[in-house]
Formats: structure tokens, C-alpha cells, sequence
């Protein structure tokens, strides 16, 4: 009896670690100042990739001379997108077999550089091949098959008692990846899914019900959301009603408007919208506004679908934004505009959320060290209207263009120069992120000043280790690298890289694997992670080549919805949401390496291929399972 108990203690354990591992995984995955290699937005998951492949086929059908090159890569990308761990239960049914099929022949004619022949065949095919598409989409998202697979399969991985832990956490590593894609490519906020995820595991001791939890989350509809937005400069508008909004009015009682099933709406929820209205209407502490009062601004009401208060919130402004582009059209573009607070209440909520854009405030910022240049200054003013911008596809529209400015100047087009260079450079950038990323689990928990002394002392700059109270966050990467995976078996060869004797080397080793052991089981199994790629450089190769491969489709899916953007503009804020997402990762990855190379960041963009070159020859024939093949403080841009 006593064993059978210790055997289900174990599996509860087991089960509770496996729990809170994919928490942090999907935590770290929807994180927006996570890495591009370790963030989620690149992932291109099945429905998405369909998506862009109907637009290229409806962009050909538009404009067939222009379009036709843009078809080919699509559909390559979206044969790609079925490798994932989960649509590959989809790959072998009847519809995407004939998808594939297409996209082969596609490939094949592309590669030959037949352009007579792709125009040929896609003249006779794009309407089977569009109907196919259209067929595809809809086993994925309309059925809702997608995301109860991606459900039961994550849910698999937790509860599967006979496979091991290891293997476990790899899996649901990968899993939390392809989960966060999927939630924001349907317009979700990761946030509120994530909150929600950790509210309901956190409430029940019922492995099952928690994973049957899961699933109805991943699976679950979008509600109605009532949302109070601004339009600032007029007191009020005439035919909004034929626009689905209703105007508040200050002489009027101030309510939501009425639910499907004409409930009485909370009061609390009432007055919180009337103290919304006051403040926009500059009428603090006024209780009963008379008809005399003249305002600069009016609040109107919409509903919308959406899962969550952010995405509601963006759903609103983007109608509002709509409504005032016509506001101003009729008025000779006067500059209304609409302002980014709303109030947002969920139909069958008692309380009203408040929200805005999401500004982190930096209290001591610096300026970027960059060779000015006319290119280089429009490239920074496009790096910040892509920043700041709220819709996916201008965010990645800007993004490209501050890219393209940056490769002006070369042998060859800005946009060539960038695609070529680009996805080379942000593999180089991964390797000096694996570093940074091991220091930010071995300290997330609680700082950097928790490490053993021994540990901090080891891997010190030379100029902190005399100062009478070093910089603990000052360290030296090329130590910590070194410490990271050294196994206890080379005392001395990291006693000499860290300039200490072999009993302090020997004493940093002990401790910072015992530091290790006290880490969450996440913590843990990324530094594993990243400790075997540094020791074994074909692995490190390895995941060079995988970065490169993701920031190259990455690439040619920013150039696509840049040329489509510039055609056919969407006005909608959650659309490749997780594609600009990536795209201000990138742009963020090239500032930070061509600053560090005189000159115009065009010639800085050759610099970094032939160095990324270099280091590949160097790891290939580096064999040491100790020794780095390369030193990050002072080579490859580090």
C-alpha cells in the first residue's frame, strides 16, 4: 500500500513539474523582449501560411505580370509550415495532398527559372489551386481541427507516464512555441492567455481537469465586448448608426448599450462608463452637463468579437480609425483623429477595463552610436514608425522599408542586399544571444546577486575584480561561456581562461552546478540545452543553419506583405501581428551589429557575411568538446 502511494506521489510530481515547465515555455515564448531564435513570432504555423498563400494567388489573379514571382515562395513556405509538430496530422489528408502537389510543381518550375513556364502553368491551375486552398483553410480553422489537435497533443506529452522527462520538456518546449503562434495569429493576446492558463492549473489538483481546462481554452469561441472609444476634434457625428456605433450623449443617461438577451447591465459597469465620458469630455466634477457646454470630443460605443479586453480594444480602434478616415475625407482631412484609451467591458462582467498603448518607460535612455547618412536617418525614422505603429501589416511594412535603407548603397538592389544579408547576420547575432540567454535563466529567479561569490568572482571583467563592490550584471562572456560548460573535468583550462587559480576554478565549478539544481525545471533544461550546442560545434552549426533558414522565410514573408501592403493596405491591427513582431526583432538585431562596424551599414551588412563565413570554417574544424571555437567577447560582432 505504502508503494502504490509513493507511486502515485511520484506521477503527481512528475506530472506538477511537466505543468509548471510549460508555463515558463509558453512564457518565454510570448515574451516580447525574447530573441528572435527563441521567440514565437517566426513560427509559421499551417492556417497562416495558407492564408498568405491565397493572398499570392488572389494578388496573380489581380495582377498576374507582377504577382506570378510571388506565388512559388508561398507555397514552398506553406509545404514548410506542415513540418510542425502538430500539422503533420494534416499533412496526409486528401486536401493538403493536392495543396503539396501544386506547390511542388511550383517549386520545381521556380527553381528551373522558367518564368514562361510558372506563368503557364499557374494561368491554366490558379483557380484549382485557389479552390484547394480555400478547402485547406477550412480543415484548419473553420472545424476547429487544428487547435483540438494542438490541444490533445500537448496534453499527451503532459500525462504520457512512460515517457521520460527529458523528453517531455523538448517537446513541450517546442509545443509552447507553436501553441503561442497559433493564439496570436487568431488575434489573441498572449498575456490574457497566459494569465487565464495560470489561473485555472493553479486552482485545481486534478491533473485531468486541468488539461480538460487547457483544451476548452485553446479551443474556446471569442465573447462580445462593448468598448468606448474617442474621436477627438467634433461633438458629434451624423450616420454612425449605419457604421454599427452608437453615440453617448452628455445630456442623456449614460449607459452600455443593451445585451443580446436585454439583461440588465450592472450598475458599477455604468458608472465606471460615465466617469470614462467625463474625463474625455473635460467634465470632471460636473454631475449633471447642460446642453449649453461645448465639448471637443465624443465617445461612441461598438461591439465587438474578441477573446480578451486587448484584442476587443484594437478591434474597436480599427472601426473607429475606419470611421474617422471618412470624417476626414468629408472634411478635407482636417486631422481628426481617435484616441488610443478605451473603456472595455465584457457582456456578463460586473467591471469596466481601462485601456491604452502599452509605453514601458525608460528613465535613463542613450543615443544610438551609427554613421549618419541621409539613408541611415530615414532608416531610424521608418525603425520608429514601425515601433509605434499599431497595425501588423504597417508595422511590418516599416520595418522592411527602414531594412531596405540600410542596404542602399551596395552593388546590387537595397532589397536584394538586405534579403541576402540579413538572414546571414541574425544567425551570427543568435550565437552571442545563446550567452546572454543562459545568463537570463541562471538569474531570473533572483538576480545576479544570489550567484555563489565563487561563481561571480569567476566570471568577473578584470577591471570589476578590485573595486571594493563590483557590478554583479558586469560580466565577462567569454568566462561565463566557459564556466557554462565545463563539466569539472577541465579545472585547469578554465582556471587559465578566467585568470584564477584551480582550487577557485574548481570551487565556481561545484557551486554553480549545485546553483543550477535550485533552478525551475525550465531554467534547467535550457542551459542543458545550451551548454551542449557551445560544447559540440556541430550542433552549434546546426543551429546557426536553422536560424539563417527561419530568418530567410521570415524575410521573404516581410517582403511579400511589404509588396502587399503597398497595394493593398490593411487597416487591421491583429493581422501578421506575429510577423511584425519578428520583423522589429530583426531590425533590432541589425542596428545592434552594424553600428559596431565603421562605415556604411551596406558595406558593415558584407562584413558580417564573411565573418558569419569565417566562423562557420572555424567551428567545422574545431573538434574540442572543451575549448570554444571562438571567443565572444572579442570576435563575430560580440
Amino acid at each position: 500500500m505504502s508503494q502504490s502511494l509513493n507511486v502515485k506521489d511520484s506521477t503527481i510530481v512528475i506530472f506538477d513539474n511537466r505543468l509548471h515547465f510549460f508555463i515558463d515555455a509558453v512564457e518565454a515564448a510570448a515574451n516580447d523582449k525574447s530573441h528572435f531564435a527563441r521567440s514565437a513570432s517566426p513560427y509559421l504555423i499551417p492556417f497562416v501560411a495558407v492564408n498568405e498563400a491565397l493572398e499570392a494567388i488572389e494578388a496573380y489573379s489581380n495582377e498576374p505580370k507582377l504577382a506570378y514571382k510571388a506565388v512559388e515562395p508561398a507555397f514552398s513556405r506553406l509545404k514548410f509550415s506542415l513540418r510542425t509538430t502538430v500539422a503533420r496530422h494534416f499533412a496526409d489528408s486528401g486536401v493538403f495532398t493536392d495543396l503539396v502537389a501544386y506547390g511542388k510543381e511550383l517549386t520545381s518550375r521556380g527553381k528551373n527559372k522558367d518564368d514562361g513556364a510558372l506563368s503557364a502553368y499557374l494561368r491554366i491551375n490558379s483557380s484549382d489551386i485557389k479552390r484547394s486552398a480555400e478547402e485547406a483553410r477550412k480543415v484548419c480553422i473553420d472545424s476547429d481541427a487544428y487547435a483540438t489537435e494542438l490541444g490533445n497533443y500537448i496534453s499527451d506529452i503532459i500525462s504520457d507516464v512512460n515517457r521520460g522527462n527529458n523528453s517531455a520538456y523538448k517537446l513541450l518546449d517546442r509545443s509552447a512555441k507553436e501553441l503561442i503562434a497559433f493564439i496570436v495569429a487568431q488575434g489573441r493576446t498572449p498575456a490574457s492567455f497566459l494569465s487565464r492558463l495560470q489561473s485555472f492549473w493553479s486552482g485545481s489538483e486534478d491533473l485531468t481537469m486541468k488539461l480538460s481546462e487547457f483544451k476548452k481554452c485553446v479551443l474556446e469561441s471569442p465573447s462580445t465586448f462593448q468598448v468606448a472609444v474617442v474621436i477627438d476634434g467634433t461633438a458629434q457625428t451624423r450616420g454612425l448608426y449605419s457604421h454599427d456605433f452608437f453615440t453617448v450623449l452628455h445630456n442623456k443617461q449614460i449607459s452600455w448599450l443593451l445585451t443580446e438577451n436585454r439583461a440588465s447591465l450592472p450598475p458599477v459597469a455604468n458608472s465606471d462608463l460615465a466617469r470614462f465620458c467625463y474625463k474625455h469630455w473635460r467634465l470632471d466634477g460636473v454631475t449633471e452637463p447642460s446642453d449649453s457646454i461645448k465639448m471637443n470630443s465624443q465617445v461612441l460605443l461598438v461591439k465587438v468579437k474578441a477573446w480578451d479586453h486587448e484584442q476587443a480594444r484594437h478591434e474597436a480602434l480599427d472601426k473607429a480609425e475606419a470611421i474617422v478616415d471618412l470624417i476626414n475625407a468629408e472634411h478635407r482631412a482636417m486631422g481628426f483623429g481617435v484616441k488610443r484609451k478605451v473603456a472595455v467591458w465584457q457582456e456578463g462582467t460586473r467591471d469596466v477595463v481601462q485601456l491604452t498603448s502599452n509605453s514601458v518607460q525608460v528613465p535613463f535612455t542613450r543615443l544610438l552610436n551609427i554613421s549618419r547618412s541621409p539613408s541611415v536617418d530615414r532608416s531610424l525614422r521608418f525603425a520608429t514608425r514601425a515601433a509605434t505603429e499599431r497595425a501588423g501589416s504597417m508595422q511590418t511594412f516599416f520595418s522592411w522599408i527602414a531594412l531596405e535603407y540600410l542596404g542602399r548603397g551596395g552593388t546590387r538592389t537595397p532589397q536584394n542586399t538586405i534579403s541576402a544579408a540579413v538572414p546571414d547576420l541574425v544567425s551570427l547575432v543568435a550565437v552571442k544571444q545563446l550567452i546572454i540567454e543562459a545568463w537570463h535563466e541562471l538569474t531570473y529567479a533572483s538576480g545576479p546577486e544570489d550567484l555563489p561569490p565563487s561563481v561571480l568572482d569567476s566570471i568577473r571583467r578584470p577591471e570589476e575584480r578590485s573595486k571594493k563592490a563590483p557590478n554583479p550584471h558586469l560580466f565577462d562572456k567569454n568566462m561565463f561561456a566557459h564556466l557554462l560548460i565545463s563539466d569539472g573535468e577541465h579545472v585547469k583550462e578554465f582556471a587559465s581562461i578566467a585568470r584564477i587559480t584551480p582550487e577557485q576554478a574548481t570551487r565556481a565549478i561545484t557551486d554553480f552546478i549545485s546553483y543550477k539544481a535550485t533552478l525551475s525545471q525550465f531554467s534547467q533544461h535550457k542551459l542543458r540545452q545550451i551548454r551542449d550546442m557551445m560544447r559540440t560545434p556541430t550542433k552549434l552549426v546546426e543551429y546557426m543553419v536553422d536560424v539563417q533558414s527561419t530568418a530567410d522565410r521570415t524575410m521573404q514573408r516581410m517582403r511579400f506583405v511589404r509588396n502587399q501592403t503597398a497595394h493593398t493596405a490593411s487597416s487591421t491591427s491583429t493581422e501578421h501581428m506575429a510577423l511584425s513582431k519578428a520583423s522589429l526583432m530583426i531590425l533590432d538585431s541589425v542596428f545592434e551589429s552594424v553600428t559596431r562596424i565603421k562605415g556604411k551599414p551596406v558595406d558593415a551588412l558584407a562584413k558580417i557575411r564573411d565573418q558569419r563565413s569565417q566562423f562557420l570554417t572555424v567551428m567545422k574544424k574545431h573538434s574540442s568538446k572543451y575549448l570554444l571555437p571562438y571567443n565572444p567577447n572579442k570576435n563575430l560582432l560580440i
